[in-house]
């Protein structure tokens, strides 16, 4: 597929540029923030539904509904971008994530707070999308991937404190206190507002025109994001591979003779610290790697990190492993996003996008009972090595049939 040249934005002030890239920057934040942010007020809200099975029932459904939301919001955010232009959809988006957020501080009752949450994701999903197509419009090249990287990182560091802060805030001022950090949106929206202009719905426009007038044409919109379809099931497969140290972690390790609550969060942990900084080193990755290839490192170091655990009973090699399983993680979203921006047309830029994230919040969905599933006839062992299988052997079709290689490798010296 080949890029159509196109008007671009007229260059920027130094303000505007960083409040461009703390756009950038919030896009994946916020919507990891969309779940995560009532991660521990999951207790308060029980207690507040009655206390019983059915409250913490409502509570968890209250807490994942934004990441089924943002399945379903992040390509038809996408679509409404290049419909009507990303400035336009990234303010819808953010106010209506910001409204839906905060009502917690304001709403009562499991069925008004379900609602808002579910607003909350469709609007988080298309924030995401947006902030990849702005990522595209703003930057190139290694300069692109070191934005997405640290990106990224920062939706790592978001999460943390999301987790860290909301416990504090339960504490302070019971179930309705953490809504409060999705006060955040109304400071993205702002500078959103002031600071994200230029002419991306005249290029979507002139680009489809230049493509086809036909949604299911060959050249069509649709049909182009169709052919991308071996990129979003890698990214489908990795992420369920990716629930695999947090879902089946613990009793991987209980099995191998570490009971020790203790030592088993030090070990799952220490595969997430690392993935926050191999996600701020992509850019700087990049300069010897292309996108294609480090997108091979991603399912080539989780699935030799999971093997790798499987026979293990020390703490110190258990904890390698896992580092090895991060430092795949990390790279995931960076070399993901850019491959995804560097296959898919202009035109198509933020609905490609935003199908991206859908692959991924599903693949998260699906990582639990797929585990389950696993561990049924082949227990926890078997269920670890035949997600390692799956991934090596993702890592080998990617490698041999070239998914996402030729843009990518083009891209590589911009």
């Amino acid at each position: 597929m080949t890029d159509t040249a196109l008007p671009i934005a007229a260059p920027a002030n130094g303000l505007v540029r960083a409040g461009r890239l703390f756009i950038i920057f919030m896009g994946p934040s916020l919507g990891g923030l969309a779940p995560l942010g009532l991660a521990l007020d999951q207790t308060a809200l029980a207690a507040h539904f009655g206390g019983d099975s059915n409250g913490l029932a409502q509570a968890g459904t209250i807490f994942t509904a934004p990441s089924l939301a943002i399945i379903l919001g992040a390509p038809f955010g996408g679509y409404l971008a290049e419909r009507f232009g990303y400035r336009l959809t990234l303010l819808i988006a953010l106010l209506a994530y910001s409204m839906a957020g905060c009502a917690g501080l304001v709403i009562d009752g499991y069925y008004p707070l379900l609602v808002s949450r579910l607003v909350l994701g469709l609007a988080a999903g298309a924030v995401m999308a947006v902030y990849l197509a702005l990522a595209s419009a703003y930057y190139q090249g290694m300069a692109r991937s070191k934005v997405l990287g640290f990106a990224v990182a920062c939706s790592s560091l978001v999460g943390a404190l999301a987790l860290a802060l909301g416990g504090r805030l339960v504490d302070l001022g019971g179930w309705r206190a953490p809504f409060s950090m999705y006060l955040i949106g109304f400071v993205t929206l702002g500078v959103a507002w002031a600071t994200v202009h230029g002419p991306f719905h005249a290029r979507a426009r002139v680009a489809r025109t230049r493509a086809s007038r036909g949604l299911l044409r060959p050249d069509g919109p649709v049909r182009v994001i169709a052919q991308l379809w071996p990129i979003y099931l890698v990214l489908l497969i990795i992420s369920i591979g990716t629930f695999m140290p947090s879902a089946g972690g613990p009793f991987l390790l209980r099995a191998n003779g570490i009971p020790s609550a203790t030592d088993q969060g030090a070990i799952l942990s220490a595969g997430s610290t690392p993935a926050i900084f191999t996600a701020a080193a992509y850019g700087f990755v990049r300069r010897w790697f292309s996108d294609w290839a480090l997108f091979i490192l991603v399912p080539a170091a989780m699935g030799l990190g999971l093997a790798a655990a499987v026979p293990l009973h020390d703490v110190v090699p258990l904890i390698a492993t896992f580092v090895v399983i991060g430092l795949g993680t990390g790279f995931k979203a960076p070399a993901a996003a850019s491959v995804v921006i560097a296959e898919a047309p202009p035109n198509v830029r933020a609905a490609a996008a935003g199908l991206s994230f859908s692959c991924i919040f599903l693949g998260q969905f699906l990582g639990p009972p797929v585990i389950r599933a696993l561990t049924g006839p082949f227990g926890i062992h078997g269920a670890f090595l035949a997600v390692s299988a799956t991934l090596v052997a993702v890592a080998l079709t990617i490698a041999l049939s070239g998914i996402g290689k030729e843009k990518t490798k083009s891209e590589v010296t911009a």
